[in-house]
């Protein structure tokens, strides 16, 4: 599935990979600020604010599933419609 978009499922894995870290940030009531710095984390990543691997891993999972949908709907988009400019995404 997400070979047939891959260009719309790298655009939207920034924003849901942001949207989990935030969330992540908010959870575990760890300071999110630096997620909003830009360019994000010029100035390094303040001490403490990282996760264990089974907690990236599950927010890895969660933004998988959220995008599974999100692709399979756009592929059905390309395949109904041959509009130019849905080739490019």
């Amino acid at each position: 599935m997400f070979g047939r978009v891959p260009f719309f499922f790298y655009l939207w894995q920034w924003v849901l990979a942001h949207t989990a870290a935030i969330t992540a940030h908010a959870v575990a009531g760890k300071s999110f600020a630096h997620l909003f710095q830009t360019p994000p984390g010029i100035f390094g990543t303040p001490w403490g604010s990282g996760f264990p691997l089974w907690v990236v891993y599950l927010c890895w999972a969660c933004v998988i599933a959220i995008e599974y949908p999100l692709c399979r709907w756009f592929a059905g988009v390309k395949q109904r419609r041959r509009d130019w400019w849905l080739s490019y995404l």
